[in-house]
C-alpha cells in the first residue's frame, strides 16, 4: 500500500499540542520556541504532513504516527512558514527522519531559502536545493546577554529560534 504524504495547514488545537508533545518528547531545542509555533498555529503559519489514507498497524509508516484523527494520520513533524519561501522553523522527529517528510514540506511550501539554520541542518537543506547563510557567518558559543546585543545592534535571527547570524 503506497501512503501519499500532504502538507496542510494545522488548523487543530489538538494536532498543535500533539505536535509540541512529540517535539518535547524527541529533546528538540525548538520546544523552546513553543511561544513561537502556537503564534504561527494561531496566524495560520504552522504546517504539518498527514495521509489521508488510514495507515494500517502492518504498514510500516505506522509507528512514526503521532496522532489518528477522524481526518487523517498526522506524522510527527512541523514547519513554521509565512510564505514567501522561507522557513522560520522546520521539525521532523528524530524516528521520522529519512522518510522525506522535511522534502514534502519544502516542496510543498516552496521553501527557498532558511534564514537561520541549525548547523545540524546544513547538510538538509543543501541536498533540497536551499538557499542559506554561509556556515562561517554563525555565531556559536556566544552568551544569551552577547547575543541580545548583537541582535539589537545587527539584526539578526529571532533570538528564541537559538542560531544568532552575525550580520557585520
Amino acid at each position: 500500500m503506497a501512503i501519499i504524504p500532504e502538507v496542510v495547514r494545522i488548523t487543530s488545537s489538538h494536532d498543535m499540542f500533539r505536535l509540541l508533545d512529540e517535539m518535547a518528547n524527541d529533546r528538540s531545542s525548538f520546544i523552546n520556541s513553543r511561544d513561537l509555533i502556537a503564534d504561527a498555529w494561531r496566524d495560520g503559519f504552522l504546517y504539518g504532513v498527514v495521509s489521508r489514507d488510514v495507515i494500517p498497524c502492518s504498514h510500516p509508516l505506522f509507528p512514526l504516527l503521532v496522532s489518528n484523527t477522524s481526518h487523517w494520520d498526522l506524522f510527527p513533524c512541523l514547519c513554521v512558514s509565512a510564505g514567501e519561501g522561507s522557513a522560520g522553523i522546520m521539525w521532523v522527529h528524530t524516528r521520522a527522519r529519512r522518510r522525506g517528510l522535511g522534502r514534502a514540506l519544502v516542496s510543498a511550501l516552496f521553501i527557498t531559502t532558511v534564514p537561520c539554520p541549525l548547523p545540524g541542518s546544513f547538510e538538509f537543506w543543501a541536498a533540497c536545493g536551499v538557499t542559506m547563510p554561509v556556515p562561517s557567518d554563525m555565531v556559536v558559543g556566544m552568551s544569551l546577554d552577547d547575543a541580545r546585543e548583537e541582535e539589537e545592534e545587527h539584526g539578526g535571527c529571532d533570538l528564541s529560534m537559538g542560531v544568532i547570524r552575525d550580520h557585520s
